[in-house]
């Protein structure tokens, strides 16, 4: 590893966990394991220390969390974000970043997404409750989404959770994921077992036409499909009607975007992709030898990774 700082997606594995956050982790161990992932670097927690010691900022910050209760957390939630959007960069981290982004491509959109060190767990789940940010364009636009994600490890709901769950605030520390952006024709989720009757025979699909936003969000309806692992059989489909989606822009934004009539209630996946997809799952299951709850992503018929996670019902 060239850098404490700053990681390669492609030199980081599970074992780095403390060093790029569970998303990083899990990330880079897929794709080191061959799954397709889009690429990418991660700033490490040691960025983000960085960062806290070049502004001063660690006992501001201790002192405010060590008094943190349920009545209080809103007002002091807000203080503490604003006491990191005030900080400035390091130099040496500056560096890093744009050496980062112009080896990986200045002319690619990016995702810019939260790693923190206790998501996607068996035990916790952050899920949504950190900033990420799709179709980033340009470096410092970049540089701004990685100080939100920053930021974003004080939001009231990820305090409040940390409350609720006895998780402390010792150890908060949180790595950011910059990666490329895919142009998603069709995305979405998987369970390796049904999330509904928790049957561990059956995989279940959900997709819709852009970005998985628009599911994530609940935006649309998503089509729905079920397939059996013995005999890799679709037995279950539900095909919605999908007036929208959410698709990047070329000023480095996204946008809600009404589908054709014609495409709206068009299955979002043939049944030949909901197989392929059932078993790209199934791999992921007995790599991790546990069920998953899977984000993918689907470009010029090639299924991508965009995130794994152990299913924790």
């Amino acid at each position: 590893m060239t850098s404490q700082l700053l990681i390669p997606l492609q030199q980081i594995r599970r074992k780095n966990l403390s060093l790029v956050g569970g998303k990083s982790a899990q990330l880079g161990e897929m794709l080191h394991a061959g799954f397709l992932v889009p690429d990418g670097f991660c700033l490490t927690t040691e960025a983000y220390l960085a960062f806290l010691r070049h502004n001063r900022l660690e006992k501001k910050i201790a002192e405010r969390l060590k008094k943190i209760t349920l009545e209080n957390v809103e007002a002091l939630s807000t203080e503490l974000r604003e006491i990191i959007t005030a900080g400035q960069y390091p130099s040496t981290l500056s560096n890093e970043i744009t050496k980062a982004w112009q080896k990986l491509g200045t002319d690619h959109a990016y995702a810019v997404r939260s790693s923190a060190l206790q998501e996607d767990s068996v035990e916790t789940s952050f899920a949504g409750q950190h900033d990420s940010t799709l179709n980033v364009i340009g470096e410092p636009e970049i540089v701004e989404k990685i100080r939100s994600c920053w930021t974003s490890l004080f939001n009231e709901r990820a305090l409040t959770y940390r409350l609720q769950h006895g998780l402390g605030f010792d150890s908060m520390q949180i790595g950011v994921l910059v990666q490329r952006l895919l142009p998603s024709e069709v995305s979405g989720i998987l369970f390796t077992a049904d999330p509904v009757t928790h049957h561990r025979k059956v995989i279940a699909i959900e997709s819709s036409f852009g970005l998985g936003e628009a599911l994530v969000s609940g935006l649309v309806t998503a089509d729905a499909f079920k397939v059996e692992k013995a005999r890799w059989t679709l037995f279950h489909k539900m095909i919605s009607t999908k007036k929208c989606g959410i698709f990047p822009t070329p000023q480095g934004t996204t946008q809600k975007k009404t589908l054709p009539l014609s495409q709206q209630a068009h299955p979002s996946l043939s049944d030949e992709q909901v197989i392929r997809l059932a078993q790209l799952g199934q791999q992921l299951e007995d790599y991790y030898k546990q069920p998953q709850d899977v984000e993918w992503a689907l470009v010029q018929n090639q299924f991508y990774i965009t995130q794994t996670r152990p299913i924790t019902t």
